[in-house]
């Protein structure tokens, strides 16, 4: 999926900062490092992130699984295309795209060049997607939940 979106990044004229976070089992690790430099955009891979905080932080749009990092991207507003990579990331995925906190695409699908490419295009051309974006996944996820269960658990509301 990596390698397709970037791809894809470069057939559109991207002419912004990729950085490709990814782990060091990653199967297709050595032909992401060995095209990453062919594209017509900076960008930079890192391997095994100590958390992702900073990287997201510091990034306007993100293109991501549908794990945990999907929740992160909504606490922290970054407008994203949500790649489903596997199964059991799906329902979130598809919740997250019906509050409009992202757009999703399936990753393992024929047609995953031609969807990634238009969910890119769209996220890019509209201020206004992204805006609503931003606002919907932090309305969703505002990181306050861990205080509210020890609030709860400590007998305070």
């Amino acid at each position: 999926c990596t390698v397709n979106v970037l791809s894809v990044l470069s057939s559109i004229g991207f002419r912004g900062s990729v950085t490709v976070a990814i782990g060091s089992t990653t199967p297709h690790l050595e032909s992401i490092r060995a095209t990453i430099s062919s594209y017509g955009f900076s960008s930079k891979i890192v391997i095994d992130a100590d958390g992702l905080f900073s990287l997201l932080n510091n990034s306007d749009v993100v293109i991501g699984s549908g794990g945990l990092s999907l929740f992160e991207r909504m606490a922290l507003g970054k407008p994203s295309v949500t790649v489903v990579t596997a199964d059991n990331q799906l329902q979130q995925a598809q919740w997250a795209a019906n509050i409009g906190a992202t757009t999703f695409v399936k990753g393992m699908q024929s047609s995953f060049r031609k969807n990634i490419s238009g969910a890119i295009d769209e996220l890019l051309l509209s201020q206004e997607l992204r805006q609503t974006m931003r606002n919907k996944g932090m309305d969703a996820i505002d990181g306050k939940g861990a205080e509210r269960v020890t609030n709860i658990l400590l007998g305070g509301r």
